[in-house]
């Protein structure tokens, strides 16, 4: 990839497959290597560049429906660092410290900057572009640079298709998820989908470890990812499973919901509550 004055900013190579598996950064002199799973999932990155053994640590990212990662926690579950983001992407500033006013994103709740790559919809930021990584093209909405579009930077390479003769807002190939990127996804830069069409079949995965079958029956999950109690008084709470009693007093707390995003088969409830992602309500 060049700048505007030609100069190579940075080189990418792909395997047959179209994933990338290499970087190399010319100004920063940084080569990070991708590696994916059987299934083709990235599931670790290695770079020459690495923190300090003083100050290296365990990190999770917590997700929203979309996929952007919006919390860090450290290996205890303390929170290093949050993040919001625009509907297409921008990520939302830190806002001063004004007395008597609401304080919704300041640093002192935890919006900091952070080294982390994995943006909107977990697109890779490449710093040396600004642009976002969406596999088979890129996605633009940096804030930092001119090219804040919330659009990508080149048409759709599967073009036209026949469901698309008949939806008016994909026939433009630059836009993004039909405008709509509350409901849909692309995470891989060809073609939307629903951001919450896994939900519901991987919480009941997570459902069988840990649950009674009568905790189970009184869990209900929604089309649109949240998590409600079919009859809240079913369930005695003092003989329930710490998995029930975790879900049912967050449900039960009405400045609380829960919605179920991502949720590996076989995880124990222990494993299953950290993964749950709780949102307050307007």
């Amino acid at each position: 990839m060049r700048d505007a004055a030609n100069n190579v900013i940075g080189r990418y190579f792909y395997d047959g497959d179209g994933r990338r598996v290499k970087k190399y950064v010319p100004s920063t002199g940084e080569t990070t290597i991708f590696v994916y799973d059987v299934s083709g999932k990235l599931v670790a990155e290695y770079s020459i560049i690495v923190e300090p053994p003083a100050t290296a640590k365990v990190s999770y990212l917590t997700n929203d429906h979309l996929g952007s990662p919006r919390i860090l926690t450290d290996a205890n579950g303390r929170v290093i660092s949050r993040r919001d983001f625009h509907p297409f992407g921008e990520e939302i500033g830190t806002l001063a410290v004004v007395p008597g006013s609401p304080q919704s994103r300041t640093a002192a709740l935890g919006y900091t900057t952070n080294t982390i790559r994995q943006k909107f919809t977990s697109y890779e930021r490449d710093n040396e572009s600004g642009l976002d990584f969406a596999e088979a093209r890129y996605y633009s909405n940096y804030s930092n640079y001119s090219n804040q579009h919330g659009r990508f930077i080149s048409t759709d390479p599967i073009l036209i298709k026949k469901d698309r003769l008949v939806d008016p807002q994909r026939l433009n190939l630059y836009a993004y998820v039909r405008n709509n990127p509350f409901k849909f996804v692309d995470s891989i830069g060809e073609d939307l989908v629903l951001a919450n069409r896994n939900a519901r079949g991987t919480f009941r995965q997570v459902m069988a470890c840990g649950l009674t079958q009568a905790e189970r029956n009184n869990i209900r999950v929604l089309a649109n990812g949240r998590v409600v109690l079919k009859n809240p008084n079913a369930i005695n709470l003092q003989n329930a499973s710490y998995a029930y009693q975790e879900i049912a007093g967050i449900i039960n707390n009405r400045n609380l919901t829960i919605n179920v995003y991502s949720v590996a088969r076989g995880q124990t409830a222990q494993a299953f509550h950290i993964k749950m992602h709780t949102t307050a309500q307007a």
